[in-house]
């Protein structure tokens, strides 16, 4: 499944889900990421010194790469920066992704 199908499936389970009364709602620590509620999810992230991070969730759709606007599943992530025109995104995120997904597999998460 393509980074695309799978956020429309997720999308799809989240409008399932709306028209709930969010009145009094306690939601400190919930985020947001391309119409995907990420605040429970498993997550990993690394901070970068500049001003964004890269961030691994995983959904029941696998695993997926939040950094600076991009969402991607894991595979078009390095597609993506590995075709980036800037060498410098290429030499800082792809590193980075690869220790969060050597830190997802030491957790039991199933990446590719």
């Amino acid at each position: 499944m393509n980074t695309s199908e799978a956020l429309r499936e997720i999308e799809t389970a989240n409008q399932e889900r709306r028209g709930a009364n969010l009145h009094s709602a306690d939601l400190r620590g919930a985020i947001m990421s391309f119409g995907v509620l990420i605040g429970t999810a498993p997550r990993i992230s690394v901070e970068f010194s500049h001003q964004w991070a890269l961030t691994l969730f995983r959904s029941d759709k696998g695993v997926f790469v939040i950094c600076g606007c991009r969402c991607f599943n894991v595979a078009d992530a390095r597609k993506h920066w590995a075709a980036h025109f800037d060498p410098q995104r290429q030499s800082i995120v792809l590193p980075a992704l690869d220790a969060a997904l050597a830190i997802a597999k030491a957790q039991g998460w199933e990446v590719c």
